[in-house]
């Protein structure tokens, strides 16, 4: 990776976030027995506490909330304010309302970090990374650091990659680019590879001149960064940031401005690929059929009716179609040979398929035709 000499280019490092989330206050109540001065502080503690369950409950829906009850024990390190709405003491008990506002981002990474632990086993993620620049209409998606670099730091954290290498195995690039800014995009990208998540991120680097008499140019790395999950109901999470260098050889100062600002905000955008892969709904009642080869239209309607008319299937969704193969969503709640076998004893006599392998619920076929 070239670096530039400080002779050569003053690294400003500026990371600007361009999107923070939007907060709001939790109006939340305490109650403990009591009515010392003590009692009022332990009313406040537990009302702070119900503001960060609340918070907890939101970001992972799940009836089991003993993976986070240390973050529970240490909830005053989360809030960012608060204000004391109604203060009673009756009855032997002291009864405080709040309003709390928490520090949502340090939560959100919290929250992640304590589901990742507890995960039956490692989210699988997607990663799509492009650059391109800003006077250029394409984007560049094979061997573009964004992509390789974002690889290396959701392993690190311990997930599952699809890179860019598998994805290409099954859809052609101009696909996968056509995917680069659209929300539908990063949820099809999670569904169709069969993954908890996705991530897309797409730099635009530009250099300008910083005028007369400077032999330096000013490069910018805008990065914006889409995560999803598979299924629709699911809400899509945007993150744009900037990074700015200055830099007397532009090429080599756009390649630093991308490797700064990627290794910055890919931690920033960590917690929501974990929270995105926690809300995931891959279903195990799924079959997913896989043809290697070129299917044209006609064929793949073909093969999705015949899949659609086995008994017991309830519905049959097309995940990938293009040039290097197929692949469709079955799904099918009874045991996977009630379907194998009708499917693949009467194939339609246009479709030659030869089974690859078949394990439990995956099943892989190849097309034996001409071009293929």
């Amino acid at each position: 990776m070239p670096r530039l000499s400080a002779a050569a280019a003053l690294l400003l490092a500026l990371m600007v976030c361009l999107a923070p989330l939007a907060q709001e206050a939790r109006i939340v109540t305490g109650q403990t027995p009591g009515l010392d001065p003590g009692a009022r502080e332990r009313a406040i503690e537990l009302a702070i506490r119900e503001a960060v369950l609340q918070a907890i409950q939101e970001i992972v829906p799940t009836p089991r909330i003993t993976p986070y009850e240390p973050l529970l024990e240490r909830a005053g390190e989360f809030l960012a304010s608060m204000r004391i709405l109604d203060y009673d003491t009756r009855d032997g008990l002291t009864r405080i309302e709040i309003a709390a506002l928490l520090h949502e981002a340090a939560l959100r990474a919290a929250i992640a970090d304590a589901w990742l632990k507890q995960a039956p086993s490692p989210p699988r993620v997607v990663v799509l990374a492009a650059v391109r620049n800003e006077n250029e209409p394409y984007a560049v998606l094979e061997g573009n650091m964004a992509q390789g670099i974002a690889e290396e730091i959701l392993e690190g954290a311990g997930m599952t990659v699809v890179g860019l290498e598998a994805l290409t195995q099954h859809e052609d690039p101009e696909s996968l680019a056509g995917m680069l800014e659209s929300e539908d995009g990063v949820r099809g990208l999670a569904r169709a590879h069969l993954s908890d998540a996705a991530i897309i991120l797409l730099v635009t680097v530009s250099a300008e001149s910083l005028g007369l008499g400077s032999n330096l140019f000013e490069c910018k790395a805008h990065i914006r960064a889409i995560v999803g999950a598979p299924h629709a109901e699911a809400p899509v999470q945007t993150h744009e940031a900037e990074s700015l260098l200055h830099g007397a050889e532009p090429d080599e100062a756009a390649e630093v401005a991308i490797e700064s600002g990627i290794q910055r905000v890919m931690p920033l955008i960590r917690p929501m690929v974990i929270l995105a892969a926690a809300s995931s709904d891959r279903s195990n009642q799924d079959i997913i059929v896989t043809v290697e080869g070129r299917l044209d239209s006609t064929a793949l309607r073909t093969l999705q009716e015949h899949f659609a008319a086995i008994p017991g299937v309830e519905a049959v969704e097309v995940l990938i179609h293009g040039a290097r193969g197929s692949r469709f969503r079955v799904q099918y709640p009874s045991s996977p040979g009630g379907f194998i076998e009708p499917a693949l004893a009467a194939l339609p006599p246009m479709l030659p398929l030869e089974v690859v392998q078949i394990i439990d619920r995956d099943m892989q076929l190849r097309l034996n035709a001409p071009g293929n």
